[in-house]
Order: C-alpha cells, then sequence, then structure tokens
C-alpha cells in the first residue's frame, strides 16, 4: 500500500507523528483529519502521519478479526496517513520508546530532506502554521531537541519515581535508572527534533535503550548521547498540567469534539479560547491512554515471527512463520520459492539449502537475543526454541490439537508437550483444531479437550459422554480406516480444573486434574496454582520460592484487605462480613457480602486472557487477600493463593489444609481451616493486623519451601529444571507414539491452500 501524506509534492519541512491507538481511536483521528490537518487547514511543506504499529483486536472470533483488519486497511486504503504494519512495533502504551523509534526511521529514510520532526499524542490541537513560522524563523536546523520542558520552566529537576503507584509511565527501577534526578526532558505529549537527531536515532535503533514506557525521557538519554539537550519551544500546554492561553500554538488533553470547537474558533476569527469550559474540553478518561502495564487483549495470542527478505537493490517482503501452526521445513520452503520468485537474479547462484542454512542462523540468533526473563516469559517461547534447536527440521511432526475452550492451556500444552517428545527430536505442533481440520490432512497425535467443552459436571452425565464418544470416533476410531495411520493412532487427552467428578471417563483418555486423586488409572496431578503459570506474562514459578519483603519494588502496605470474586459463595460471604465489621474490606468484584447482592457492574472473572495478572497489581496496596477456594478438595489448590503471594499480601485461606501444606509454606499464610470457626479465623488476621511484628515475619517466609513439590508441580514450566510432569504424562500415551516409526508413510504436512498463504 503507497501512502499519500497530505500536503504538496515539494520536499516537506516538517513532518508531524501523532501518536494513536489503531484499534479504538478512530474517532479522535477523524477530528485531527477534519481540522488542524485537513488539505484545506494544512500549510504547503508539512506531513502528517498517525502513528499505529501492530494493532491488537478485541474480539477472538475469526469473523469480529477479520472485520477489525477490514476497517484498518480500509482506513489506510482510504486516508493514506496511517502507518500500522510500516513501523516494526506493536500498538501499546509500554512500547512507546519502540513507535518513536520506528517513526523516526521511517521518516528519516522517506523524507531525508525534511528539517524537523513534532511527535505529539492525539489529543492535541496544532496551529501548523504558526509552529512552522517559529521552526523557520527562531530554530536552528541542526542539533535541535525541543518541547515543554518542566524542568526548565519551573527550575526545578524532577524527581525518579520508584514506586509504581499505578503510574507506570513515570517509575523507574534503579535498575533502569540509578540517579534521583531526571534530566531536563520535554514531554512526550509534544516535542520536535532537527533531521540530524532523527538521523541519529534511525542509524541506532537497534542499539537506543528504552526507558520502560517512558517516550519522553527515552528521547531525552538518546540525545544526551550526542549531548543535544532540551530546551523550551514555548507556547505549548495541556489542559491536565495548565490552562488554556490565547497564545498557544499547541494545546493539548483535548476530546474529540473540542478539537473541533478550536478549529471552529479559528476559522470564525475568534480567540482559540472562545467559550473555553475545562469540563467539556478536556479529553474524557475512556480515551486517555491507560498507564497500566501494557496488555494483549482478551485473544489467545500464537506467537508470529516476521522475516524480512530483500537485497541491496530491491525493497524487502515479508514472510511470517508461527512456530506452533507449521514447521521449519514448510516454513523454510515457502521462503525459498518467495526468494526465488521475488529476486530471480540475486537467487540465482544460491540453492534451497543454502538460503534456509542463512535463514535458521538468523532465527536462532534473534532467538538469544530475545530469550531473557526481562524480555518475555520464557515458556511464550519455549515450543519455538524446541522447534529451532532440537527438533530434526526433515523429520515428520507430532501434532497436538486442542478445542476453542482448552485454548486457555495452550502455553501450558506447548511447554509440557515439548518436553514429553524431547527425546524423539521431531517437529512439534500445538494448534487449534479449526486449523487442524482447515490446513491438515490427518489426525491428530493428541487430541486435548476440556470438562468444560460440554455439560460434564459430572463426566457421567450422557451429554458429556456423548461428546467424548464423537471425539473417538472422529480421531480414533477413524484412523483404523486410514492406511496412512496404521502405524499410529490418536491419543485423547481431558484438560480438568474443575473441583468435578471424574468417574465414568473413558479409561483410554488421559486425565490432566486439578484433583489430586481420580478413580482412573491415567491421572496426572496437576494443581491450577502451577497451571495459573500459562495464562501470566508478569511472573514465572521462580517468584515463590522468594519472600515479598525482599522485593524492593513491593508496593508499601496501606489498605487492609481485598475481597474480589464472581462466584459468591456462602463461606467467602460470611468471611467478608466478618472482617468487615472488624475492619473495613475493599470488595473489587461482583461479590460483596451477604447482606448486599451481587454488584454486576463489577467484573471478576476469567474472562480476560491474563485476569492473574490483573488481580495481582490490584492487591498490591492491601496487607491481606481473602483466597477462599470454590472446592475443599484434596488437591485443590488455585491460583488465588499465588496471585496474594505474588502481589506480597498474606492470604487469608480455605481450602484442603493437607494439599495447600505440602505445596505452599504453612508459615506465610492464614489458613482458616485450623480454626474451630471463621469468626475466629477473622479475629486472628486482626490479631496479626494488630501486630507489626508477626505481620512482618509473615511477609519475610519465603511462600514456597518444599523443593520436592516445586520441582514436581511446576516442572511443565521451562524455568524449572525437572521432567516430573512430561514423565508422568509419557507413561500413559498409546505406545505407537512413543515407538514411532519415521520411515512409516504417513501425510505430515500441510495442504498447498497453507503453504502458499
Amino acid at each position: 500500500m503507497t501512502l499519500q501524506p497530505q500536503g504538496n509534492g515539494e520536499d516537506p519541512i516538517l513532518v508531524i507523528g501523532i501518536k494513536t491507538a489503531v484499534v479504538t481511536n478512530f474517532a479522535i483521528r477523524q477530528a485531527i483529519r477534519q481540522t488542524w490537518a485537513s488539505k484545506e487547514a494544512l500549510p504547503a511543506g508539512v506531513k502528517v502521519f498517525f502513528l499505529g504499529c501492530r494493532p491488537f483486536g478485541k474480539d477472538d472470533e475469526g469473523a469480529d478479526l477479520r472485520r477489525l483488519w477490514g476497517a484498518i486497511h480500509l482506513e489506510k486504503l482510504v486516508y493514506g496517513d496511517l502507518l500500522t504494519d510500516e513501523l516494526d512495533c506493536d500498538d501499546s502504551y509500554a512500547d512507546l520508546p519502540g513507535k518513536i523509534k520506528e517513526f523516526l526511521h521511517f521518516t528519516a529514510t522517506k523524507y531525508a530532506q525534511a528539517q524537523y520532526v513534532m511527535i505529539a499524542d492525539d489529543d492535541v490541537y496544532v496551529r501548523v502554521d504558526r509552529v512552522v513560522q517559529q521552526l523557520i524563523t527562531k530554530t536552528p536546523t541542526l542539533r535541535f531537541y525541543s518541547g515543554q520542558v518542566r524542568a526548565i520552566d519551573n527550575a526545578q529537576k524532577a524527581k525518579v519515581i520508584r514506586r509504581n503507584d499505578g503510574k507506570y509511565r513515570y517509575s523507574l527501577s534503579k535498575e533502569e535508572y540509578p540517579m534521583s534526578d531526571l534530566p531536563p526532558f520535554a514531554l512526550g505529549a509534544y516535542f520536535f527534533l532537527s533531521m540530524d537527531c532523527v538521523e541519529f536515532v534511525s542509524k541506532n535503533r537497534k542499539r537506543l535503550m528504552n526507558m520502560a514506557g517512558m517516550d519522553d525521557m527515552s528521547v531525552t538519554l538518546w540525545m544526551l548521547v550526542i549531548q543535544v539537550h532540551a530546551q523550551p519551544f514555548g507556547n505549548l500546554e495541556h489542559l491536565r498540567g495548565g490552562r488554556c492561553t490565547d497564545n498557544l500554538v499547541v494545546l493539548g488533553d483535548l476530546s474529540p469534539l473540542s478539537i473541533r470547537v478550536v478549529h471552529n474558533n479559528l476559522l470564525q476569527r475568534r480567540q482559540i479560547c472562545h467559550g473555553f469550559n475545562y469540563h467539556l474540553w478536556i479529553k474524557p478518561e475512556n480515551l486517555r491512554p491507560s498507564t497500566e502495564y501494557s496488555r494483549l487483549t482478551n485473544r489467545i495470542e500464537t506467537l508470529v515471527l516476521t522475516s524480512i527478505i530483500s537485497t541491496d537493490s530491491l525493497a524487502g517482503i515479508k514472510l511470517l512463520y508461527f512456530p506452533a501452526l507449521e514447521t521449519r521445513f514448510n516454513h523454510f520452503r515457502r521462503m525459498c520459492g518467495l526468494v526465488r520468485l521475488n529476486f530471480p537474479s540475486a537467487a540465482r547462484n544460491l540453492s534451497c539449502h543454502e538460503i534456509t542454512r542463512n535463514a535458521q542462523d538468523k532465527l536462532q540468533t534473534y532467538y538469544e537475543d530475545v530469550n531473557g526473563p526481562n524480555f518475555i516469559d520464557l515458556s511464550r517461547v519455549e515450543l519455538w526454541r524446541y522447534n529451532l534447536f532440537d527438533a530434526d527440521v526433515n523429520a515428520p511432526p507430532f501434532i497436538v490439537a486442542y478445542t476453542s475452550t482448552a485454548a486457555f492451556s495452550r502455553v501450558l500444552l506447548e511447554c509440557l508437550f515439548a518436553s514429553v517428545f524431547a527425546e524423539q527430536k521431531r517437529p512439534l505442533l500445538v494448534i487449534p483444531e479449526k486449523i487442524l481440520h482447515l490446513h491438515y490432512r490427518r489426525s491428530p497425535d493428541v487430541f486435548v479437550f476440556s470438562i468444560l467443552d460440554g455439560k460434564c459436571n459430572p463426566v457421567s452425565n450422557p451429554a458429556c459422554q456423548k461428546m467424548i464418544a464423537d471425539y473417538f470416533k472422529r480421531y480414533r476410531d477413524h484412523n483404523s480406516n486410514q492406511a496412512a495411520s496404521r502405524n499410529r493412532s490418536t491419543q485423547l487427552m481431558m484438560l480438568s480444573g474443575e473441583a468435578w467428578s471424574t468417574d465414568g471417563l473413558d479409561q483410554r483418555v488421559v486425565l490432566i486434574s486439578t484433583l489430586a486423586s481420580a478413580n482412573r488409572t491415567k491421572h496426572v496431578y496437576l494443581p491450577m496454582a502451577s497451571t495459573s503459570f500459562a495464562e501470566r506474562l508478569d511472573h514465572e514459578p521462580k517468584s515463590l520460592l522468594s519472600a515479598s519483603e525482599s522485593n524492593p519494588g513491593m508496593l508499601e502496605k496501606l489498605k487492609f484487605c481485598a475481597y474480589l470474586y464472581a462466584r459468591c459463595d456462602s463461606s467467602r460471604e460470611l468471611m467478608y462480613d466478618l472482617l468487615n465489621a472488624l475492619r473495613p474490606v475493599d470488595a473489587l468484584g461482583t461479590c460483596a457480602g451477604s447482606s448486599r447482592p451481587p454488584d454486576s457492574t463489577k467484573m471478576a472473572s476469567r474472562v480476560a486472557m491474563f485476569y492473574n495478572d490483573d488481580a495481582v497489581r490490584r492487591y498490591a496496596p492491601y496487607k491481606f487477600v481473602i483466597a477462599f477456594e470454590n472446592a475443599r478438595a484434596p488437591g485443590y489448590v488455585t491460583e488465588k493463593m499465588v496471585n496474594a503471594f505474588l502481589a506480597g499480601s498474606v492470604p487469608v485461606y480455605l481450602g484442603d489444609s493437607t494439599s495447600v501444606s505440602q505445596l505452599f509454606n504453612p508459615a506465610s499464610f492464614i489458613d482458616c481451616g485450623l480454626f474451630d470457626s471463621l469468626q475466629k479465623c477473622a479475629e486472628f488476621v486482626i490479631y496479626v493486623d494488630d501486630s507489626p511484628e508477626l505481620y512482618t515475619r509473615m511477609r519475610q517466609e519465603r511462600p514456597v519451601t518444599n523443593m520436592t513439590a516445586y520441582y514436581q508441580a511446576f516442572s511443565w514450566h521451562p524455568a524449572v529444571s525437572s521432567r516430573f510432569m512430561a514423565d508422568a504424562v509419557l507413561q500413559y500415551l498409546v505406545p505407537s507414539l512413543v515407538n514411532f516409526d519415521l520411515t512409516a508413510n504417513f501425510l505430515a504436512v500441510a495442504d498447498k491452500e497453507y503453504l502458499n498463504m
């Protein structure tokens, strides 16, 4: 797609990049397009782009996702000013520095003759004519970095904020920034750079570090590398930090409506602040960028790698690779075909083996660069690591398919089966059932379904039995009629994260359950406390090996107790009532005690993919967290304990006392099951709250001290060096999977539609 920037065809004086959220901020972009950035209003020599990067959709249904992408591409086609895939970054608040770097690189390569670049938020009104006039008449064209510099305006340096008090953007650890004062910096809402500074960032973008989500501080530190210091531009303001005055050239923090009001004032030859009303003009809260950690949306994201193939004289083409959905063999075959098709001269003297060997080296180097807990959780890239380094690229793959309900355990399945099949050295694909049917002409080696797929409470329910029988007919019994499948058989596996009876489950099915015991042979116990780490981005299991008091980034506990539930169980409600009668307890979710009806306006559920991370952040200010299980069944220990521990809070627990004390350190939490009544337990919580020494001692305890239990329960995670869970699963797989003959004649590659996508 060719972008059609505004203005005439002359070399631009100024290129403006407006930071925007692609999915949510269309209305704001339209307000800007139809006012100060319109063709009629924009002076010659000025280009305006909206910086979007790669967006994440809010819907997880294929049709909804296609409509979303269709709308984005239509907007790009109609207006020609929205950058998404053109910038190698993610559309998230935490990646703002990356977005800035990519846009500066875009400008340096596409508009190298421009003199200045302006970066702005999408809630601003810019009097572009006056900005250009000031740039031309009053500013240097070299070594220029300017904006609203509070430190100079106030003659006082800004202090570093160490604690993350809900202001993620302005919080820095000592490891990130050891000094106590910040250098003078131009606010990220609007700042200017001369083209030589832009070119410096462009050339060094891979080496320049990002400061958390702080784009303004990041730019300042980049400029200090070349000893360019921030200087005030003048007449810049935003409503949250100042007031509207008629001499402003840029006014920020505006709603879409107020952007239009300001523009209409100028068209009517009025002062810019005519009719100003703070409450009507200020940008609404729901349109402001989140200051929390950047979150992926509710969709279950599959790892995707983008390769750019180019030559010195020809522009690059992009090739996507999904390590969980496609073998390296197929990916390299597609790559070789694209290279020969698009770069015939360059590829004339190269064999496919040479092309793919170079690609393999690049992928392995890239993995080593990103492999680290500070970049990404290891569980997210474990399957890629296995397929990249361990698997034989020419061997046929194992295929593990799963239902849509089991998709929340996708990361768990990827890590677990990478360990299960490690000795086989065959590629591993872990794919949705829908992808299996669309692109592969074979049954899977393992088919995973969930106890939530049907009416399986209990499993003996006829509807549940029929569902399981249908799976056998579809994937296992069906294989006997396929000549290509004579040497293998699909292993069925059920995941159960509920405290429901599984009696009546076909004995051929391997059951992975959060209950410690089951009336069957093929049973593997995996507590929910462990599986919850497959649904987290912010923590690994080893976080449980350290006391919360030893974490320097832990928030000071200023509030008493948190209560976050959507299922209003009578025991939980009673505990809330008892504690709340003694000291105020904050009801953060739907449930709020037996005396009040559930508040449906508050959401506390597993709807969001990373709800556990959200719960940890919400618990952070609280000394205690009510952590009552749904059932008091052997082995049933869930994420409720883990979320409280990771927040540095003391769990007030009710569940199976024997099971929880085997996995977690009894000295680190309060077990209400050991008291004669919940009233006695509530009174003990108050006693601990009133005793700083006792409370501190409890927080100084490590949540996990039983290392044997730790290496068993969390062994599926790549950060835990144990094969316990993998070996437990391996012993129950059908023999044909474990003793597979690589010379067997079966169809293992994707169909043509998939290979050519």
